[in-house]
């Protein structure tokens, strides 16, 4: 992560875990070689060379990419954060735009933190969760193949964020999982078939497929989560200024055939927090045990349902998001 410039003033207080202060101390003696310290007091050791993330807090990062350009991401590493157990790790894809972000948080990368609330369900459930920046110079967009948006290399990008998080943090390297929001959940259809060999599952909320998308060369688990009043990316598909959205139908049959499954869904339906109903279609793999599954809401809008200015929705996304991915690890094929 970012570099330290300075000694560390960052004495232990009462707040951190035990498991906090042995990482901290652990990483100065190994990295460092400064042993004139004690676990209480770490003023006196020289950590201008030190790599040093704090468990508990999120910070801005950035990558090199090969024309030279950087791209910046945001990473919150879980408060009892131990460099001997690898966690999962989250990247957190926002939507498109300059203008603030839903329930007015702040745009971009550090807005999406806000609005889902993601960081605090790391903290909690113990796994790091990374937030890359969209394309700045093309209103904070993704490459996801369409004219409109983003050209930058975003697969190159997404790339190097992740090799920087396991080279510098404990990741469980079969726990990747991949989450996108809006034109953001566009990209995470592009993003996931492109790097499937490294994600073990997919959520993408209030997103689109282009129709350009190729085949995953290892299939994995997706659920996509729409509503069927969505006036931005609507249920059944539409061009938007040229911009082909496909309709559900046709992600649920692109991530069927990528998944070898046939047949007809399991079909539920359960009532939201806000009393409307929701239809959930899950088609399985007995073999691999992938699930292709659908959440459809009724009468909600083009949102992160239950995040920040979203709060009286049919769902909280961010929790249903963490409970389908949880439970899917890679596996080698």
């Amino acid at each position: 992560m970012a570099k330290l410039t300075s000694n560390l003033e960052r004495p232990v207080d009462s707040a951190d875990s035990p498991a906090q202060v042995d990482s901290l101390y652990m990483r100065l003696v190994d990295e460092v070689g400064c042993r004139d310290f004690n676990k209480t007091n770490f003023k006196t050791c020289d950590v201008s060379s030190l790599d040093l993330p704090i468990p508990g807090t999120t910070s801005l990062e950035r990558v090199k990419l090969s024309d030279g350009s950087e791209a910046s991401y945001r990473v919150h590493i879980p408060k009892d954060y131990d460099a001997n157990k690898p966690l999962p790790v989250v990247l957190m894809f926002h939507g498109y735009g300059r203008t603030p972000s839903q329930g007015g948080a702040e745009r971009g990368a550090a807005g999406m933190e806000e609005v889902t609330g993601l960081s605090q369900l790391a903290d909690s459930e113990g796994f790091i969760a990374v937030y890359p920046e969209g394309n700045p110079e093309r209103s904070y967009s993704w490459n996801n193949g369409q004219w409109f948006f983003s050209g930058r290399d975003d697969k190159e990008m997404t790339n190097k964020i992740l090799d920087t998080v396991q080279e510098k943090l404990a990741v469980d390297k079969d726990r990747i999982y991949i989450v996108g929001y809006s034109q953001g959940g566009s990209f995470t259809h592009n993003i996931a078939n492109k790097l499937s060999e490294r994600v073990a599952a997919v959520v993408e909320n209030a997103g689109w497929m282009t129709g350009k998308e190729d085949l995953p060369k290892r299939p994995f688990p997706i659920l996509s989560i729409q509503s069927r009043t969505d006036d931005t990316v609507p249920y059944d598909g539409n061009p938007w200024y040229s911009i082909t959205m496909k309709p559900e139908s046709y992600t649920q049959d692109f991530y069927r055939r990528a998944n070898g499954i046939s047949g007809e869904p399991e079909v539920a339906t359960r009532v939201g927090l806000d009393n409307t109903k929701i239809e959930e279609y899950t088609w399985r793999n007995s073999q691999t045990g992938n699930q292709v599954k659908t959440m459809v809401l009724n009468g909600q809008g083009h949102l992160w349902y239950g995040g920040k200015g979203a709060e009286g929705t049919a769902i909280d996304t961010t929790r249903e998001a963490w409970n389908f991915l949880k439970q899917f690890r890679r596996v080698e094929r």
